[in-house]
């Protein structure tokens, strides 16, 4: 995928290429701002159907699972192990 590129035209008619500044200053911010707010209010969070389900798996580990591939449980099982 191609870059942001600003198209200029001279008075002699030569069209020149210069990519497009990126704002990264508010760009930051933004992420900041979305990873403090996520992060404030994850405890009130409790499990999900689908975080209990890769809970169990990781305590039956198997060679393959038809919904997720097998690191997720081997994730789960190195989380319970490492308790």
């Amino acid at each position: 995928m191609n870059a942001a590129v600003a198209v200029e035209t001279t008075s002699v008619g030569v069209v020149e290429d210069r990519p497009v500044a990126l704002a990264v200053g508010p760009l930051l911010v933004v992420l900041a701002a979305k990873c403090a707010l996520g992060l404030a209010f994850a405890a009130r969070y409790g499990w999900q159907r689908d975080e209990l389900y890769y809970a169990v798996a990781g305590r039956h580990l198997q060679g393959g699972y038809v919904e997720f591939p097998p690191v997720t449980a081997l994730f789960s099982a190195a989380v319970v192990v490492r308790r």
